[in-house]
């Protein structure tokens, strides 16, 4: 079996992977957006998908899982809740299609697991189902007739394949570690490399307004007594580090994360995502990807605030972090609709989760998710190198800004180096002054260790703190 795990639900998934090596059968890969679960089926060359209605629009669903019942693969869905009449809607519309295998609340891996290895046929489905299908004005006719092909062969052939899937069943379990080893050696798992999810985090299901999927529920209890490095409780700070010439700012982002500890770092620079190559974040073919490298672009127009918790994960360096993410071979950036509401929606969940939310922005500030960053900011924050020219540019940019009712409190970060334009003069609120030099910077690079983990290390906590005390002295004021 050649299986496509498309449940967009981390704890499931890791259920499913663990039963289903016990049992000698291994998963070729994980898809998180119905957008592309065809595709992605199609380039791994599954057989089998298995899928739930937390996979986004339903309507996308059902033209997706349409074309893979058409390109010949199996698909088996949980559905949710049969009691529930959106549930039995959507049972409704797939039957039509040929999708026999159904696996209702309450979930559990035995469950499914029984499904992948008894497919279902047409009377599997319960029967209120099957006639409320055949009703319908616009399918009816196609589903009597498949129904009238399938009645008298798909049960003997069905039958037949469950006896055989049985025995081979059997015979797998027999040679389960010899069948276990030779797939180490033959296949690259393609989430192996997955960090753990932390296991108190809510599934999707508790969210969205679908059928609970009572077996993913985990107890979500929050501390809201979070206390930061610089020494204060309760305190909750967004800091959006911008600059329209991209000088020196996802260094900036990134350096001040790590000093930060306990933060978040959101990549909204999502047409020059440079964090996510310090991250490792793969930009190659889907076969080698894998749910590391999944973010805001990879999930494209299915993105939903909701996956925010899940998405900002730790990744490296103390550090959680919403990636751009592998765009899985697309050009350019998604259209997202209604970008603006979106993006200050991921922020806001970003910041139910960390008590520093850093945001890489990114250079125009016309664009939805660098404007949103900028107008939800307590702080922007912006690295300069203090040239006459690189000021004048900002500074024609903060005023567009304010033309457009984006008026927070600005710092300007001088990188003070051999040849630094210290006598210029600030353009932001406020200045403050890092010592560093381009050989510096160019050898943090090359090496991929960040300056605040080497010898910046007190200068970036100094910074850290001086911004938390800024912004706590004029919450105070306020």
């Amino acid at each position: 079996m050649r299986i496509l795990l498309a449940t967009s639900i981390t704890e499931l998934d890791d259920s499913l992977k663990i039963i289903f090596r016990k049992n000698g059968i291994e998963t070729i890969g994980d898809c998180y957006s119905v957008e592309v679960l065809v595709k992605v089926a199609q380039e791994l060359g599954v057989n089998t998908v298995i899928t739930t209605s937390l996979m986004g629009d339903h309507g996308l669903l059902l033209k997706a899982i349409k074309s893979l019942k058409e390109n010949g693969i199996r698909v088996i869905i949980l559905p949710g809740d049969i009691d529930n009449e959106e549930t039995r809607k959507f049972v409704v519309e797939l039957v039509p299609y040929g999708v026999y295998d159904f696996v209702f609340d309450d979930i559990t891996p035995e469950k499914v697991l029984d499904s992948l290895m008894n497919p279902a046929v047409l009377g599997d489905v319960p029967r209120n189902l099957t006639e409320a299908a055949m009703s319908k004005q616009k399918l009816g006719q196609k589903l009597e007739t498949h129904a009238e092909m399938v009645s008298v062969v798909a049960e003997k052939q069905e039958a037949a394949k469950r006896k055989a899937t049985l025995t081979n069943l059997l015979n797998l379990s027999k040679n389960n570690n010899k069948h276990n080893k030779n797939t180490e050696n033959t296949k690259k798992n393609v989430s192996e490399n997955k960090e753990p999810i932390p296991n108190n985090k809510k599934s999707l299901s508790q969210y969205l307004s679908i059928p609970n999927i009572r077996f993913l529920q985990k107890n979500n209890k929050k501390d809201n007594d979070i206390k930061l490095e610089t020494g204060f409780a309760n305190t909750r700070i967004l800091i959006s580090v911008w600059n329209p010439l991209g000088t020196i700012k996802s260094f900036t982002a990134l350096n001040l994360a790590i000093a930060s500890k306990n933060s978040g770092l959101i990549n909204f620079d999502l047409t020059c995502p440079e964090l996510d190559f310090w991250f490792g974040i793969k930009q190659t073919k889907i076969q080698e990807a894998n749910e590391k490298d999944a973010g805001i672009l990879t999930m494209g127009e299915s993105m939903n605030p909701e996956l925010v918790p899940k998405m900002l994960r730790e990744m490296k360096w103390g550090v959680r972090y919403l990636p751009a993410g592998n765009k899985i071979g697309n050009i350019g950036t998604p259209n997202y609709t209604d970008g603006m509401k979106l993006f200050k929606e991921i922020i806001q969940k970003a910041k139910e989760e960390v008590p520093i939310l850093i945001i890489d922005a990114g250079r125009n500030f016309e664009h939805p998710a660098t404007f949103a960053a900028l107008s939800e900011s307590d702080i922007i924050l912006v690295p300069i190198f203090g040239t006459p020219q690189e000021l004048g540019i900002i500074s024609q940019q903060l005023t567009e800004l304010k033309r457009v009712y984006v008026e927070k409190p600005t710092i300007e970060l001088l990188y003070v180096t051999e040849d630094t334009h210290k006598k210029t003069q600030p353009i932001c609120d406020r200045r403050i002054e890092i010592n560093l030099t381009h050989n510096v910077i160019i050898n943090a690079s090359m090496q991929n260790i960040p300056h605040s983990l080497d010898e910046g290390r007190d200068a970036w906590t100094g910074l850290v703190r001086e911004l938390t005390l800024s912004e706590r002295r004029r919450k105070e004021i306020k």
